[in-house]
């Protein structure tokens, strides 16, 4: 039960990272231009 909870925080941890790349990626590229 624990394994699985470490498991979904883990992915939601790499989702959020994702986005916020995605999100910074298209800032700087609003920024550049």
């Amino acid at each position: 039960m624990k394994k699985q909870i470490v498991q979904d925080l883990r992915f939601l941890t790499n989702l959020t990272t994702f986005l916020d790349i995605k999100q910074f990626n298209h800032f700087m590229q609003s920024a550049g231009q």
